[in-house]
């Protein structure tokens, strides 16, 4: 149906031009727009969306130019829109995720179980070096004290040694541990101030 100049079309002449339209455009439009949105559902909410905007400028809209045009441009703009916004939207996310991540890195319960149980096997790992780099005697009446819980007499005992000599290799085994609980203490206060 073709809209004269000069005359004003009433509703009931829109109607059965957009009666006509949509049966003859809907379905390529929606594949056009499928094209670009790999969606059905969000295609044919635009091609809807298109003839609505026309039916609401269908006053003022120049029907004897090219209808198909407009139908397919304001189709495609749409399109292209929604991908612009995807776009953005999966910027945005990607943006959250790594923020999120960064704030659980740098979270109480991240350094706690993860940071805290790193320097813990590492404490654990130096003090069992240290022990075991110890002298015999030395080593032998620490782990008889701190392994077996054996007093000092009863360690004297069981090694056939004084109890001074006793005193002596734990003072020894005792030194050679604060100093290396002191790095280890160092390196904790490092890191939780670096963290923090």
């Amino acid at each position: 149906m073709k809209v004269d100049k000069n005359i004003i079309p009433d509703d009931k002449q829109f109607e059965r031009l957009f009666r006509n339209l949509f049966e003859k455009y809907f379905l390529s439009l929606k594949v056009h727009a499928k094209h670009f949105t790999g969606n059905e559902d969000i295609s044919e909410d635009f091609v809807q969306d298109t003839f609505t905007q026309l039916w609401e400028i269908r006053y003022s809209f120049d029907f004897h130019g090219s209808v198909k045009s407009y139908l397919y441009q304001t189709v495609q703009n749409k399109c292209i829109n929604y991908l612009k916004r995807l776009k953005v939207e999966e910027k945005y996310r990607n943006f959250n995720k790594l923020k999120i991540r960064e704030a659980e890195l740098f979270s109480n319960d991240f350094i706690e179980s993860h940071v805290g149980s790193i320097l813990e096997k590492e404490l654990s790992e130096s003090i069992r070096n240290a022990v075991a780099g110890l002298p015999d005697r030395c080593k032998e009446t620490f782990l008889l004290s701190r392994e077996k819980g054996l007093t000092n007499k009863e360690i004297a005992i069981e090694l056939g040694i004084s109890t001074k000599a006793v005193e002596r290799n734990m003072t020894r085994a005792l030194s050679r541990l604060r100093e290396i609980l002191r790095n280890y203490l160092t390196i904790t206060l490092i890191i939780y101030l670096f963290i923090i």
